[in-house]
């Protein structure tokens, strides 16, 4: 630990060098707090875009247009952290040219390690496989009822995934106190946190002369809303063209890959050396520890 301690003590000496620690801190914040705000509102108003266009996530080109998105977005917000540093230090604080084109590669690797496809980032349609479906179950007869091992098995799905939907997350250990209370008091459960949809649903894959599909997680809100969206589909079958109402937008949910990391301040100030030896010294630590 005496290590890690004289890594952190170096690099602290070292930013004091160049200029004061407090004022570094809050200027850091601030250009982070600005660059993290502009890639989610980037990413919104995409989102918005899409909804607009009817352009979801089942889209063909949906993984390419989530690329364009994350990029434009990524570009932006190292600008404004670059900008931010450079007003909030003066003409004396400037960063290379190549730092922008750099940054947004970094982010973007950084973003496909965290959320493994871009299309994540589209709204998605009830009608259709959602934003984030990642895995599903295989129903080669729609005419044969959902087993019990189907629907725990797409509960696992959602608890992990969320709904493929609108991506919202329920958590199994809070489910279970439920359970667990229901049971000591008498009283009945609640249902599931995720139904075990059909994809695509039910309804319309009959009216379309189709018996198979997959089945993914849903949540409560997204499984009702649909049931209205399909009778309208399968009434009107212009309606799914004409409308944006079966388009679900999921800018408010939490997810990994929304934190975007300041890439900017990271390399001007070599954090990413530092982070590097913080790692590589706490596991040699804790092995000669263990090991000991």
């Amino acid at each position: 630990m005496a290590t890690i301690g004289t890594i952190i003590a170096s690099y602290w000496k070292h930013w004091s060098e160049q200029e004061n620690d407090v004022e570094n801190v809050t200027r850091n914040l601030y250009a982070t707090l600005y660059g993290s705000l502009t890639f989610i509102v980037v990413i919104c108003v995409f989102q918005f875009v899409f909804m607009l266009f009817k352009i979801c996530a089942h889209h063909r080109l949906a993984n390419y247009l989530g690329f364009l998105t994350v990029t434009c977005a990524s570009l932006l917000a190292s600008k404004v952290v670059m900008l931010t540093r450079e007003i909030m230090s003066g003409l004396n604080h400037t960063y290379p040219s190549h730092y922008i084109p750099l940054c947004t590669a970094i982010s973007l690797i950084y973003f496909l390690c965290l959320a493994w496809n871009f299309k994540c980032v589209l709204p998605s349609s009830l009608l259709h496989r959602g934003a984030f479906a990642e895995r599903d179950l295989p129903q080669a007869d729609y005419n044969v009822a959902i087993t019990k091992r189907q629907r725990t098995l797409t509960q696992g799905f959602g608890y992990r995934y969320g709904c493929h939907s609108c991506g919202i997350k329920h958590f199994p250990f809070v489910r279970a106190i439920v359970k667990f209370y229901c049971n000591f008091s008498g009283t009945k459960a609640p249902y599931a946190d995720y139904h075990a949809d059909h994809s695509p649903p039910f309804a319309i894959a009959k009216h379309g002369g189709l018996n198979e599909g997959c089945l993914l997680p849903h949540c409560h809100s997204c499984s009702n809303y649909q049931s209205s969206c399909v009778k309208k589909a399968i009434k009107d079958d212009t309606w799914e063209e004409k409308s944006i109402d079966h388009i679900v937008t999921h800018s408010t949910r939490l997810r990994l890959w929304k934190v975007w990391l300041p890439w900017p301040i990271i390399l001007h100030q070599n954090l990413h050396v530092l982070l590097y030896n913080l790692v590589v010294n706490y596991v040699t630590d804790g092995y000669l520890f263990i090991f000991s």
